[in-house]
């Protein structure tokens, strides 16, 4: 075996010391990272919500204000549909996008970008616009970017049809460019990093908040884009959190989070070092008989300390030989259970022969497991309420392995076994002694049911005998029968009375 001086063992120790300090900071700094991911997630998917708010409320106050003039009886009446232009040119002014009213084919009437007159085109022919969607629906709806025929512009619609007696009679539709999305997704406070995107239902951009240069199939792990549709319309919003914006909080963790430990590590192991060297110089000098103010006898205090440990040691020893004795050999089923899990935590041998299981078995199971299902809430409300010291519990109902169920006085107390919050158990079977006295009880009865029958049947005779003297004395014969007893125990009992 090799020798290696003390300051080695010391400087081992101490780096033992560090080390689960030091992987408790790395598995704190996993944690902590996925913590801020987590967070990260919500606080994405918050924002989410709240930016599609926005536009939903955006479409609702235009979709709202539609529906009050596709209900107008302006748009019913070509003469009034001069009153319908103002209306409509107020429309846009309040709104801040131009109106279309149309018929029920198609045929755009009036629009609020040209003068009221002004020949018009008809409205795109695509399935998915605005305006088709509503005539074939009969319900409000809300298309996809379609180029405008007018302006040659990325366009975007909200149609309402106007509705009478179930049929749709005319629609209502205003139009904006895709520019006044992009100018309510371009003023969203959005997070430092991250891009904002809206689409149509095709997948075709609306608009788009990103830092320069932004890729999302190069930037953006699919994990950190999350996507939701709008409530009014069949766009998806989506945000997407680039890579190196997700990962630069981390890696600027970590990086002080290596520091602190290198530095926590070197202030550790310094001052570790210098107490390990004033040990290791303390017990080289009781080692080194030459060195000053030393020599070769064990300090006395050490001594003391070392004699006092193992007097201790010898009387516990045996302490718990003693206990262990009385336990293991004691006459009478005992174990120990835990108060929290219930668990037989150790049996004597007689619990053993007495209940049929071995003591593994016992040691896998609960003191519920001995008991009647019927008992075992008395049991559970009986263990709540352990106290201290001794317990008389009383006679409970045991079961065997064989299923035999067994009538035993407990007796219990509360200790700690094994670092457990326990209670020790002694079980004496009065199993035989319950059934001698209920057989008692059972005799006594059957002995006070013949003394009653005996008393009947005797004074059924006594009452015979009288019917006889009488009759007897009917026929002018003597008494066959001795009764005058009777009479001097009536008067015997009437002296008393007196």
């Amino acid at each position: 075996m090799t020798a290696r001086p003390l300051a080695t063992h010391l400087y081992r120790l101490i780096g033992f010391s560090l080390l689960p300090l030091l992987l408790m900071a790395v598995w704190l700094a996993v944690d902590r990272v996925r913590t801020d991911q987590l967070e990260m997630e919500k606080a994405a998917q918050r924002r989410l919500s709240n930016y599609i708010s926005r536009i939903d409320g955006f479409i609702e106050a235009r979709m709202l204000a539609l529906k009050l003039l596709a209900a107008s009886p302006l748009a019913d009446d070509p003469q009034r549909w001069v009153d319908l232009y103002v209306e409509a040119q107020t429309f846009r002014e309040n709104v801040g996008s131009h109106l279309i009213f149309a018929d029920a084919t198609g045929q755009i009437l009036l629009n609020t970008r040209v003068p009221l007159g002004t020949a018009l085109p008809r409205m795109p022919g695509n399935p998915d616009h605005a305006g088709n969607l509503a005539l074939a629906s009969g319900q409000p709806a809300v298309g996809n970017l379609f180029i405008g025929p007018l302006t040659q512009e990325p366009m975007l619609a909200i149609a309402v049809p106007g509705v009478r007696a179930g049929r749709v009679r005319h629609l209502m539709q205003t139009v904006f460019t895709a520019e006044q999305i992009q100018q309510q997704i371009a003023q969203i406070a959005l997070q430092h990093g991250w891009a904002l995107t809206l689409s149509d239902g095709n997948g075709q951009l609306i608009a788009r908040q990103a830092p320069p240069g932004f890729d999302p199939e190069r930037d953006v792990d699919p994990r950190w884009r999350f996507a939701q549709q709008l409530r009014f319309a069949p766009w998806t919003m989506i945000i997407e959190v680039p890579r190196k914006v997700q990962q630069a909080p981390l890696i600027e963790f970590a990086l002080m989070l290596a520091l602190g430990i290198v530095l926590a590590t070197l202030a550790g192991m310094l001052g570790s070092a210098r107490i390990a060297r004033r040990i290791n110089r303390q017990v080289t000098a009781l080692a080194d008989p030459t060195a000053p103010d030393t020599s070769p006898e064990e300090i006395k205090e050490i001594a003391a300390a070392r004699r006092q440990i193992a007097t201790a040691q010898a009387e516990l020893r045996a302490s718990e030989e003693s206990h262990r004795d009385l336990f293991a050999s004691n006459p009478h089923p005992m174990w120990v259970y835990d108060l929290e899990t219930l668990a037989f935590l150790a049996v004597n041998d007689a619990a053993v022969r007495h209940y049929g299981y071995s003591r593994n078995e016992f040691l896998g199971m609960t003191i519920k497991d001995i008991r009647p299902d019927e008992d075992v809430p008395r049991l559970l409300e009986n263990v709540a309420h352990v106290g201290n010291g001794l317990d008389e519990a009383g006679i409970w109902r045991h079961r065997t392995k064989d299923g035999r169920l067994l009538d035993v006085e407990i007796v219990t107390h509360a200790m700690k076994f094994a670092g457990h919050s326990a209670e020790l158990v002694l079980a004496h079977d009065v199993t035989a002694r319950k059934q001698a006295e209920d057989a008692l009880r059972q005799r006594n009865a059957e002995l006070e049911r013949f003394n009653i029958a005996a008393v009947d049947r005797e004074m059924a005779m006594i009452d015979l005998k009288r019917q006889v003297n009488a009759l007897s004395q009917e026929l002018g014969r003597p008494p066959p029968h001795e009764l005058d007893f009777l009479n001097d125990a009536q008067a015997g009992r009437d002296s008393c009375k007196h």
